[in-house]
């Protein structure tokens, strides 16, 4: 081997290394269910944060398939989801006090689904921390929406004294009224 041809493998491998490093990951070193926040201000005051990980539909049967009928399920993935509240709200109704609280669903093929506030909210989304952490659980109505591939929330109603929150995934979404003077 020539100097020369020595020092074009050198700068070669060089350039390699150092695309390597400068390249964006690849899709399998990505998560495939990545973080979300969104936050809502109320009547000046008062803000509502939920934050969680989006979940891609990709093509699979989800409620009644990947997410089971009948069993408490967090809407996200990873971390379980989490609902911030800067003050006391009325959530579905139910008096809630400020908070951070984990989000838990138990979806039903038929009628009202039950939402599940839970004072732990540090935990995975596997992990139901357990009955006894529950601060509420709330009946919530899901209704039939156009196909929404990554697991979203949004809140598409603001008034001064309330807001409703929508978690929305697949062909179904789950509003929940948030009110003032919890």
């Amino acid at each position: 081997m020539t100097r020369g041809t020595r020092g074009a493998g050198a700068l070669a491998a060089a350039g390699l290394a150092l695309t390597m490093l400068a390249a964006p990951h690849g899709a399998e070193a990505q998560r495939r269910s990545q973080f979300g926040t969104v936050m809502q201000q109320i009547h000046d005051t008062v803000e509502v944060t939920v934050e969680y990980s989006r979940p891609v539909a990709r093509g699979r049967a989800l409620f009644g398939e990947l997410v089971a009928w009948d069993e408490i399920w967090t809407p996200g993935a990873n971390k379980a989801t989490n609902l911030i509240l800067s003050h006391d709200l009325r959530v579905g109704g139910t008096p809630v006090p400020a908070g951070r609280y984990s989000v838990w669903l138990i979806p039903r093929r038929e009628g009202p689904w039950t939402l599940i506030l839970n004072r732990t909210s540090e935990t995975w989304h596997f992990r139901y921390p357990g009955k006894d952490q529950e601060q509420a659980r709330i009946d919530v109505w899901p209704e039939a929406a156009e196909h929404m591939e990554v697991l979203a929330f949004y809140f598409p109603l603001v008034t001064d004294d309330g807001a409703t929150l929508v978690m929305h995934w697949g062909t179904k979404r789950v509003p929940i009224l948030l009110e003032l003077g919890g």
